[in-house]
């Protein structure tokens, strides 16, 4: 009876993510780059900058250097693509950054770009 019930509640999770697919492929992209955000505000935190649009996210994964120019672990060990295989696109700004997914289609500025900005999307200029 329990396997039942266990198979009930799988089938109804599986159908689920099936019938909202693009929704729950945002959802995805938002849970996935946590350690993205993440790993930027430890820059920021530690270089007082975010990085340049020429270092892009790929300086993240270079050992990090402390005020003394000491050097630590990376903040990442990997850039991971988002969930259709495209890499995530970083622009720098004075004030902030922005982090775009450009979704299934893999076209930047499309209308299924999941953006403007996944780490702070409340944020306004």
């Amino acid at each position: 009876m329990r396997i039942f019930q266990l198979y009930l509640v799988i089938s109804s999770l599986l159908i689920s993510f099936i019938a909202n697919g693009s929704e729950s492929d945002s959802e995805l992209v938002k849970l996935e780059t946590k350690s993205l955000c993440t790993a930027l505000a430890m820059f920021k935190m530690d270089q007082r900058r975010w990085p340049t649009n020429e270092e892009g996210l790929n300086v993240l994964t270079f050992p990090s250097l402390n005020d003394y120019g000491e050097s630590g672990k990376p903040y990442l060990n990997i850039i991971k693509k988002d969930p259709w295989g495209n890499d995530y696109i970083y622009t720098q700004s004075k004030k902030r950054f922005t982090l775009v997914s450009m979704g299934k289609d893999g076209v930047l500025n499309s209308p299924d770009d999941i953006a403007p900005n996944i780490c702070y999307p409340d944020w306004v200029e």
